[in-house]
């Protein structure tokens, strides 16, 4: 293949041989007669002699121009949100491999890139490992052992009660107190069981600032929001990782059992849990978006 040097002196080379092989033709009478064509014929030659002097210079200059080596590597930002999701437990590996240190690393690092408000970020995050998550359900329940009574819990209605013979009020409680039975059985299971696979729990904490400039709460707590939103789209970069955000029991999320439990300040608030477990690497993303559906836009001119 020749080069663009060749091929600008092939060019030139082409344009000049009719002009030649005219020149050694003037002398017959023929030629005599056309003496005005010879000299429009110099005219044109001499503007495709300049346009393929620069054509041949800025190709030059294109190929000198070195081209940012990122610019074929990072994939387009689109892709890379569209990526982004949500796995739930269904789809963890159980008794795999645990999320290495690194990689949980990588996602706080994302983390740190989100926007916000004033002179330090508001967004602080407690990562629990195995054990300093056991701890925190096992809290959980102690709290919940503690103010049952004091949240509302579903229990099935007796058609049968007696009005003269039992106490209403009494068989409620024993049916709560039931109802609240079953419901910690199944959360004191999940300990070992749906949160198993769990490598790590990174408690999401927005840290109210006291500078000489005070932020409004949603700005602070939109601020944390993204800094989980990052957290998940470096997730999608490893399609073996599995995140979601859990929002976590309320009372118990937002008690002073959890605030002295994560170490937070007084107007601190806890926002839930990032959840980082594994999953396949080849598991089907089943989710659709549809502009008629999921986009809600107004255009003003």
């Amino acid at each position: 293949m020749e080069s663009a040097d060749e091929c600008a002196n092939n060019l030139i080379v082409l344009l000049l041989e009719p002009l030649a092989i005219y020149r050694s033709l003037s002398g017959s009478h023929y030629f005599h007669t056309m003496f005005v064509f010879e000299s429009w014929l110099s005219l044109v030659v001499t503007c495709l002699l300049t346009m393929a002097w620069w054509a041949f210079v800025f190709n030059k200059r294109q190929r000198t121009t070195p081209i940012p080596p990122c610019t074929q590597q990072i994939p387009p930002l689109l892709d890379c949100i569209r990526l982004r999701r949500s796995v739930f437990a269904k789809d963890w590996i159980y008794g795999g491999p645990p999320v290495s240190e690194g990689a949980m690393r990588r996602l706080l690092e994302a983390a740190m890139w989100a926007p916000f408000h004033g002179p330090v970020p508001p967004w602080r995050f407690v990562v629990l490992g195995r054990h300093a998550m056991i701890a925190m359900q096992q809290m959980t329940l102690a709290y919940y052992d503690t103010h049952w009574r004091s949240h509302v819990w579903s229990s099935e209605t007796d058609e049968d009660d007696d009005d003269d013979t039992e106490d209403l009020e009494k068989s409620r409680e024993r049916r709560e107190a039931a109802s609240y039975q079953r419901w910690r059985m199944k959360r004191e299971e999940e300990i070992t069981g749906r949160w198993g696979p769990v490598s790590y729990m990174v408690g999401i904490v927005m840290q109210r600032q006291a500078g000489s400039k005070r932020m409004d709460e949603w700005e602070e707590a939109a601020a944390t929001a993204c800094a989980v939103q990052n957290m998940h789209l470096q997730a999608s970069v490893d399609p073996t990782l599995a995140c979601y955000w859990s929002s976590w029991h309320d009372a118990a999320r937002d008690s002073e059992e959890m605030r002295q439990f994560l170490g937070m300040g007084r107007e601190d608030k806890c926002l839930g849990f990032f959840m980082v477990a594994s999953c396949r690497p080849d598991l089907k993303d089943l989710r659709q978006r549809k502009v008629a559906t999921h986009l809600k836009v107004e255009w003003r001119e």
